[in-house]
């Protein structure tokens, strides 16, 4: 799996909503029930990944962009836990 990697997860959050305003054409309007989401994962040093895979089409562009990864140190990012 590839991700993307923020070094918060407010500008993780900065460039979905500029995706969501590339894919819909405007800014989210205040009536919109709906808004581009990206799944995301907070490292214990806080930064933030999104997943790749998911939105192939998320060229991060925008400030807090550290770069891709292949993979999320185990280290930083422990594994979600497993519902029963």
């Amino acid at each position: 799996m590839a991700y993307f990697i923020y070094d918060t997860e407010a500008n993780a959050l900065i460039s979905a909503r500029k995706r969501w305003e590339q894919v819909i054409g405007h800014v989210k309007n205040p009536q919109d029930v709906t808004e581009f989401a990206w799944i995301r994962f907070i490292g214990l040093d806080l930064r933030t990944a999104v997943d790749a895979s998911k939105y192939p089409t998320a060229v991060p562009n925008t400030q807090g962009y550290l770069g891709p990864s292949a993979t999320l140190d185990p280290a930083n990012w422990p594994p979600l836990p497993s519902l029963p």
